[in-house]
């Protein structure tokens, strides 16, 4: 909940913070606070409890959290292409317009994965419909991608996290990409400097997250987070001296100076 990461089955079926209902945390001056609830549609005012997402613990400490579940699908099975780095990112744009029982898709560089979802019927349906390798274990490769367990993660490079829209073309060249939700999210690995990264990124509606500076000692010193300007900044900033006035709470962990 603290990192806010969601898995490949987000672009589907939500995000983490879609799936909070609710949080008990301590806060900065030793108070236990409550937002939301434990029940869908209880929220009235500032949902405060999804802030709680992806703050990086800045905010407080969780105590308890409340989530929405959904039952597990009774079949799933993942279908495998080789196919070069282009012809994956077109297929990906199709494959975002019509999501039709799509559950996961990823791009390793060499193979396009998609996973199917539902019930034994329809999942075999599709299967038979679309020309591709069903992938044995594939419980094991889509657990490795979401904890980032992948051996694309093994790398002295720096691993950046793009998120932008899944039309935008790849703009980065000097790199080596992996593609999620339906590429929505490029992984990318490069030695390219980070002003570079995030400019090319922000022309293009997007944003970039260092999520690993690996051996570069100039990259480890560069922020986390894309830059804000000053008004969404000064929000940030604000709401941090409401809940953690004296700044106990991982100090510089989304921003230098917060």
């Amino acid at each position: 909940v603290a990192s806010g990461l969601s898995g490949p089955r987000r672009p589907y079926t939500g995000s983490v913070r879609d799936a909070l209902l609710g949080v008990k945390i301590i806060n900065g001056q030793g108070q236990i606070l409550q937002f939301g609830g434990q029940v869908m549609k209880n929220v009235a005012g500032y949902d405060l409890s999804r802030l709680m997402s992806g703050a990086m613990g800045t905010l407080g400490v969780l105590l308890e959290v409340s989530f929405k579940l959904r039952p597990l699908p009774a079949c799933e099975k993942t279908l495998r292409w080789k196919m070069d780095r282009g012809s994956a990112l077109q297929q990906l744009r199709l494959w975002h317009r019509d999501p039709s029982n799509f559950s996961a898709s990823a791009y390793d560089g060499k193979h396009l994965y998609l996973r199917i979802s539902g019930d034994e019927q329809s999942v075999d349906k599709t299967i038979r419909s679309m020309d591709g390798m069903q992938l044995s274990q594939h419980e094991d490769f889509w657990r490795e991608l979401k904890n980032h367990q992948h051996p694309w993660f093994e790398t002295e490079q720096s691993i950046w996290r793009i998120s932008t829209k899944p039309s935008v073309p790849l703009s980065l060249p000097d790199g080596d990409y992996l593609l999620e939700w339906a590429g929505g999210i490029r992984w990318l690995k490069t030695d390219l400097r980070a002003e570079i990264i995030r400019e090319t990124v922000a022309k293009q509606g997007g944003h970039a997250t260092l999520f690993s500076a690996g051996s570069n000692e100039n990259t480890a010193k560069e922020e986390r987070f894309q830059p804000l300007n000053s008004a969404l900044f000064q929000l940030h900033k604000n709401v941090k001296h409401s809940l953690d006035p004296k700044g106990i709470f991982n100090p510089g962990r989304l921003y230098q100076e917060l």
